[in-house]
């Protein structure tokens, strides 16, 4: 109930909801102005800004498509005036036009596969001269590493031919054998020499030369042959000497165990390994 001196309709609330709008607008408008703010300091005037690289990709692609779009315009108005050029001709003019076009085609397809068989072969062409020249750089170094070393090896040259004469001579000296008996042997050397189907002694009551020949597949009774006639010597006046070359180390082990076993009494030897080609007498 309103009183009598009071207006029916109060507006006092639409005034409230009007001053609380109000004051929510002017927030907002604060709001808006400061994200404002915000935006201008990292505006294109900062060219580190990821807003700025940005604007310029777009300002790159807007200038790109505006260049494209002006060639494809001119082509649009290039193909119009074709198009109108070719709708003034008659149906005759468009044949020929057709027929003089087509054989130009052929023309130019022609000389396109005649520079392609030509581009092909001079490829072809430059694959083997490239070929060719890598075989004669290789060539040229592999002759520059054996002339190296044939120099090397002339400079190696007379160092070697020493090196060769020393050996002949000591060939040459090798080639007699050389028998030194110790100390505490007072006996005489007697040398025995010993091959695969020879043994040869030198007898010291002649001075001769004494061959024993293999008759027999075993060397066993070549053997006993020369025991006994060393047997026949004084054997406590010599040393036997056995020179054993590689073709005797067949029956070697017959003859080291004949002589262990006393087959020849009161005898001394040894036994010494010699080359194939030493000479003894």
């Amino acid at each position: 109930m309103f009183k009598s001196n009071e207006p029916p309709v109060s507006l006092f609330s639409f005034q409230d909801i009007i001053t609380t709008l109000t004051g929510i607008m002017i927030f907002f408008l604060l709001i808006l102005v400061i994200s404002l703010f915000e935006i201008a300091e990292n505006s294109p005037q900062d060219q580190s800004a990821p807003v700025y690289t940005e604007w310029r990709e777009i300002q790159k692609q807007n200038i790109l498509l505006r260049r494209q779009i002006s060639e494809i315009s001119q082509d649009i108005k290039k193909y119009r005036q074709r198009l109108q050029q070719l709708a003034e001709q008659d149906e005759g003019a468009l044949t020929l036009e057709k027929r003089r076009l087509q054989e130009q085609l052929a023309l130019k397809t022609e000389k396109l596969n005649t520079l392609r068989k030509k581009l092909a072969d001079l490829e072809h062409q430059l694959f083997v001269e490239d070929k060719r020249r890598q075989d004669a750089a290789a060539r040229k170094q592999q002759l520059a590493a054996e002339q190296q070393e044939i120099r090397k090896a002339q400079q190696a040259l007379p160092e070697l031919q020493n090196r060769i004469h020393a050996l002949k001579k000591e060939i040459i000296k090798r080639q007699k054998v050389n028998i030194t008996l110790d100390r505490n042997i007072s006996e005489r050397p007697l040398l025995i020499e010993c091959s695969r189907a020879l043994i040869k002694i030198v007898d010291p009551r002649t001075n001769t030369v004494k061959e024993f020949k293999l008759r027999t597949p075993a060397a066993s009774d070549m053997i006993v042959e020369v025991i006994d006639y060393l047997k026949t010597l004084p054997v406590y006046k010599y040393y036997f000497v056995f020179l054993i070359r590689p073709s005797a180390a067949g029956y070697m082990d017959f003859l080291h165990t004949k002589l262990r076993t006393k087959a020849i009494p009161g005898a001394k030897y040894g036994i010494e390994p010699i080359l194939e080609s030493e000479e003894c007498f």
